[in-house]
C-alpha cells in the first residue's frame, strides 16, 4: 500500500514538472575490480580509458557502504 502511494505521488510530480532539459543520472558500481586499477584512482597505466572519462565528467565516491550482506 505504502508502495503504491509512494509511486501514484512520485508519477503525478513528473507529470507537474515544466518540460524541459532533463537531467541524465548513470550509475556505475564496480565491486570486483582492484581500485589500484583504476585510472581515475591514481592508476598511471590507462587500463581503464571509457571508466576514467566518465569520472572526470561525473562524481566518484571512493567508499561506499551497504546495508545488504
Amino acid at each position: 500500500m505504502r508502495r503504491s502511494f509512494f509511486l501514484f505521488w512520485l508519477l503525478l510530480l513528473g507529470m507537474r514538472l515544466p518540460s524541459g532539459p532533463r537531467l541524465q543520472h548513470v550509475f556505475i558500481t564496480v565491486d570486483t575490480t582492484r581500485a589500484d586499477r583504476m585510472g581515475f584512482l591514481g592508476n598511471t597505466h590507462g587500463l581503464t580509458p571509457n571508466l576514467d572519462l566518465v569520472a572526470r565528467q561525473g562524481v566518484v565516491f571512493e567508499k561506499a557502504y551497504s546495508q545488504a550482506r
